[in-house]
């Protein structure tokens, strides 16, 4: 019981927590999915917001848009630019 306990509270951690107001169209879909596929329902929001978030960064890639920017260099990049 102890580890069970113990492996969930690790999982926990690494999880945080996003809330969306999803439109009932797109809510039906994912019901229809997730008795489809026999998950639950953040199941299969976990599973398409990876995919979809895996697609996106490809697509950047492909159009050269650098995906490891940080704020402090938009910042000074924008800096220099207003100089």
């Amino acid at each position: 019981m102890h580890l069970i306990y113990l492996f969930i509270k690790i999982k926990l951690r690494y999880m945080s927590e996003i809330s969306i107001t999803a439109p009932e169209n797109i809510e039906t879909k994912i019901k229809m999915l997730a008795a489809g596929l026999h998950m639950g329902r953040s199941a299969v929001i976990r599973s398409i917001i990876e995919v979809g978030v895996q697609q996106k960064l490809i697509e950047y890639s492909e159009k050269g848009i650098p995906q490891h920017i940080s704020q402090k260099s938009i910042m000074k990049d924008f800096e220099a630019a207003i100089q």
